[in-house]
C-alpha cells in the first residue's frame, strides 16, 4: 500500500559506557536535531559511535537501522570542533548519507556558580564530583579472614572497589584499592545549589566496619573544594584514605552558552556533543598563556625499496604536517632530504587552553617526481600534558594504519606566560 517511506530519523550516540538518544525527526530526508548530549571524557582517543535509525510506529515492528559510523573525540576537535561522518551499512559500505557532529570541551573549575545556577535542561551537566579511594589501614581481624572492599554511595549511584583478600606478598590488613569514580552533576541532582553526600562504607564480606560521610558543607569549606583525608572509620581502629573533589563548569563555556555555539556549529547543524574534561584539570589563569610546539627530530626511519627501476633504494626525504588542538590551520616543516634521522628544530606557537589539547603529527616522504604523490609514513598524536609531564620533550612512535612502525618523532612543548 505504501510505495515510499520517508524516514523518521533518530540517532544514538555512544561514548564509553553511556548512550544518548536524540529526538525523532519525522518525514525528513534532511533531519535537524540541534541537541546537546553530555559525556565524561577519559582521553581524546575515546571512540564516538553514531547509529542512525528509522523509527517504526507499529508495536510489532523493530526500528530499522539505517547505518552508522564512528570517530574519536580527538578527531572531531582536530577538525575545528565539527566533523561530518559518512554513514556506513553493516558491511562498511557507504550509504550516501552523512551526519554532522560537533564537540565542545567543558572546563571544570572550583568556582561553583554553575551548580547554583538554573540550567535550561535538567540533564545538562553543571559540575562533577570525583571520588578517589586509596587505601585502608589496620583492619581489625586476622589477615586470613580479610575480604575487604569499599562501597561508595553518591545520590542514586553506588560504586564498589575491587575486593582485597589475603595473598602472599600482599599486606591484606592494609589493603590498597587505588580506585577512582566520576559522578556528573546535572540540574536534577542538585537541590538548591547543594550536591549529594558522598558516603564511604568499609566492608569485609557482608560486615560493615564503619562509615564516613562527606557532605556539601564540608566540600565547600575545604581548600580548593578538595577533601583529602586519612580518617578513622568505625570504632575498631581501622582507617580509610580517600579524596573527594567538587567542580563546577567554567562560566564562559558553561550552561548559559547556546547549544549551537560549539566551534563551527551553526543552528542548522545536527548534534552538538559536549564532553566534560577530567576533574583534575587545572584551572587556567587570566593571562591567556600560549604553548610553543617544536618538531625537534626523527629517528628509526628506514631505507625504502623503490619501485622505480633506476633506483633500488630510497633514503626518505622526511617532512611533517602538524595540527594543534582545534586550530583549523596545519603547519608544515621543511623537508630533510636523504636522512634516516632528520632534524628540524622548527617551532610554532598556539593559544593554550588546557593540558588535554592534542598535538597531531602526519609524517611524509617527499617524492620529487611530478606524477608521484608524497608517501605517508604514518601519524602520531600526544597531549600537551603528557609532553610537559615528561619534562617538556617526548619521543612519540609513529603508527602506520594503526600499527607501531618503529619510527619516532620528538616533540617539545613549552608554556609561555602561564
Amino acid at each position: 500500500m505504501r510505495k515510499a517511506d520517508i524516514p523518521d530519523c533518530y540517532i544514538d550516540i555512544t561514548i564509553g559506557d553511556k548512550t544518548c538518544r536524540s529526538k525523532t525527526v519525522k518525514n525528513s530526508m534532511t533531519p535537524i536535531w540541534n541537541e546537546t548530549m553530555d559525556f565524561v571524557l577519559c582521553d581524546h582517543d575515546q571512540i564516538v559511535q553514531m547509529q542512525v535509525y528509522d523509527e517504526d510506529d507499529g508495536t510489532m515492528d523493530a526500528d530499522d537501522e539505517l547505518g552508522g559510523s564512528e570517530t574519536t573525540v580527538g578527531d572531531i576537535l582536530l577538525h575545528g570542533g565539527k566533523l561530518e561522518l559518512k554513514v556506513q551499512d553493516d558491511e562498511k559500505k557507504l550509504t550516501g548519507s552523512s551526519v554532522s557532529l560537533g564537540c565542545t570541551l567543558l572546563q571544570l573549575t572550583p568556582d561553583l556558580t554553575s551548580i547554583a545556577t538554573e540550567t535550561t535542561s535538567p540533564s545538562e551537566i553543571c559540575g562533577m564530583i570525583t571520588i578517589l579511594v586509596t587505601q585502608a589501614f589496620e583492619l581489625p581481624m586476622k589477615k586470613e579472614n580479610v575480604a575487604a572492599n569499599v562501597k561508595i554511595t553518591c545520590g542514586k549511584q553506588t560504586f564498589t572497589t575491587a575486593t582485597v583478600t589475603d595473598y602472599p606478598g600482599k599486606d591484606s590488613l592494609n589493603p590498597f584499592f587505588d580506585s577512582a569514580y566520576h559522578v556528573p552533576l546535572t540540574a536534577d541532582l542538585v537541590e538548591e545549589g547543594k550536591v549529594m553526600d558522598v558516603c564511604f562504607s568499609l566492608m569485609n564480606k557482608d560486615d560493615c566496619l564503619g562509615k564516613i560521610v562527606v557532605d556539601h558543607a564540608t566540600l565547600v569549606a575545604s581548600p580548593d573544594k578538595v577533601v583529602t583525608e586519612k580518617k578513622a572509620i568505625g570504632s575498631k581502629g581501622a582507617l580509610l584514605e580517600y579524596r573527594v573533589i567538587l567542580r563546577g563548569v567554567q562560566s564562559s563555556i558553561g550552561p548559559s552558552v547556546s547549544k549551537a555555539s560549539a566551534p563551527g556549529v551553526t543552528a542548522a547543524e545536527n548534534i552538538a556533543n559536549k564532553v566534560v574534561a577530567d576533574a583534575t584539570e587545572p584551572v587556567l589563569s587570566e593571562k591567556k598563556p600560549t604553548v610553543r610546539v617544536t618538531a625537534v627530530k626523527g629517528s628509526g626511519f628506514q631505507v625504502q625499496k623503490s619501485r622505480r627501476l633506476l633506483k633500488r633504494k630510497d633514503v626518505p626525504d622526511v617532512y611533517c604536517i602538524i595540527k594543534y588542538g582545534s586550530s583549523p590551520t596545519a603547519w608544515r616543516t621543511k623537508t630533510i632530504e636523504n636522512s634516516l634521522s632528520p632534524e628540524w628544530n622548527e617551532s610554532n606557537t598556539y593559544p593554550f587552553l588546557n593540558h588535554s589539547q592534542i598535538v597531531h603529527v602526519e609524517v611524509f616522504d617527499e617524492d620529487s617526481g611530478r606524477r608521484d604523490k608524497d608517501d605517508s609514513l604514518g601519524t602520531a598524536r600526544v597531549t600537551v600534558g603528557k609532553i610537559l609531564l615528561a619534562g617538556g620533550s617526548q619521543d612519540i612512535e609513529i603508527e602506520d594504519e594503526g600499527k607501531p612502525s618503529g619510527m619516532f618523532i620528538t616533540i617539545a612543548c613549552e608554556l609561555i606566560g602561564a
